[in-house]
């Protein structure tokens, strides 16, 4: 069943990039117009920058900005703009926002959740992706390859989510934006084994990203084509994966 693993993750170091409110950005399919230059101008480090960098006006319309996106990464490295954790984790995230009124909070757990193909029911699917967008995906993470953005998928919780109650680490990102507040830690290496060792009888179904699991894929196969032979190991075998239980799709939450 669903096999996800803790990563080294590569997270903005705000004593040099600044304020995480000016780093965070939506996912890349759902900003355009005046919000995505509104990004692209909170910082020169906003993640949108390289994620959806095509309509930049600080670049030429020639420009290759895929390229471009990793060359940029590569500087944000070399200057600590963001920095990869020696040790492999997994990362718990709260989004707190406002909805009727009331503060609601949504627990996601980030992790490099193994690739599987649909037919074999282990990661499900719900709608049907466009070539147009998963070209655009693939030629970022061959460009990159970095996995910039999760996807978003559900599990069942049944006692899973129980075992991320008490997360007290201090955060390694908090963004405090107008309306919402997104916070991120590492997960304890016992929390973590005992999380994954619940959701490896699971199913995961995905709720967004559908373009980045199916570009995933076929990365994954066009680098272990090029390899010849592989483990299954290998960090291209695995997507950035963020987790949430299914009960907040039952409830006026959002999903």
């Amino acid at each position: 069943m669903a096999e996800l693993r803790p990563f080294q993750g590569l997270r903005y170091n705000t004593t040099v990039a600044g304020d995480a409110a000016d780093l965070v950005a939506p996912p890349y399919d759902v900003v355009a117009g005046q919000a995505r230059l509104d990004l692209y101008a909170a910082s020169p480090y906003n993640i949108a920058r390289v994620d959806y960098g095509e309509d930049r006006p600080d670049i030429a319309a020639s420009v290759d900005h895929y390229a471009l996106a990793a060359r940029e990464i590569g500087e944000w490295l070399t200057r600590g703009v963001v920095v990869r954790d020696d040790e492999p984790h997994f990362y718990v995230y709260d989004q707190e926002f406002l909805l009727d009124g009331e503060t609601k909070r949504r627990r996601a757990v980030f992790g490099a959740l193994r690739l599987e193909e649909w037919e074999k029911g282990i990661v499900l699917p719900h709608e049907v992706t466009g070539a147009g967008a998963k070209l655009d995906r693939m030629r970022l993470l061959q460009a990159t390859e970095t996995h910039l953005s999760p996807i978003m998928g559900l599990y069942e919780p049944d006692g899973v989510s129980r075992l991320l109650v008490d997360v007290t680490d201090e955060p390694v990102l908090d963004a405090v934006l107008p309306d919402a507040r997104h916070t991120l830690r590492t997960l304890s290496p016992d929390a973590a084994r005992r999380f994954a060792e619940a959701l490896a009888g699971r199913k995961i179904y995905v709720a967004d990203g559908h373009h980045r699991y199916e570009t995933a894929l076929a990365y994954r196969d066009e680098r272990r084509k090029v390899a010849g032979s592989f483990t299954g190991d290998e960090d291209y075998n695995f997507v950035l994966a963020a987790l949430i239980p299914a009960s907040w799709c039952y409830r006026r939450t959002a999903c």
